[in-house]
């Protein structure tokens, strides 16, 4: 079959997308992620804002791991799904 090539995802997307439009479905404000994250530090909320505003510009704007984990926990997720999106559209976009 295709062994030995690498595989290429028919589509990806920076997490922000998923993270937005999550929060939209739910009628949720950044500072309702936050509680759901169990965080309610002006850090996490101001660090999520940049990441959801700058993140698809800047690959160097990348989630903790414990930030992605707490994210797949407020929204119901596989644990590593979060990740998994950063991790595959950092490979998929960085030169």
């Amino acid at each position: 079959m295709c062994e030995g090539r690498k595989r290429t995802p028919a589509d990806v997307f920076h997490p922000s997308e998923f993270i937005r439009d999550e929060m939209e479905a739910r009628g949720w404000t950044l500072e309702i992620l936050t509680s759901q994250m169990g965080s309610w530090w002006f850090a996490t909320r101001r660090r999520l804002r940049l990441y959801l505003a700058e993140g698809p510009n800047n690959p160097k704007l990348r989630l903790s791991a414990d930030e992605a984990a707490a994210i797949d926990r407020a929204f119901g997720c596989s644990v590593g799904f979060v990740s998994g999106l950063q991790r595959s559209w950092l490979e998929h976009t960085e030169p």
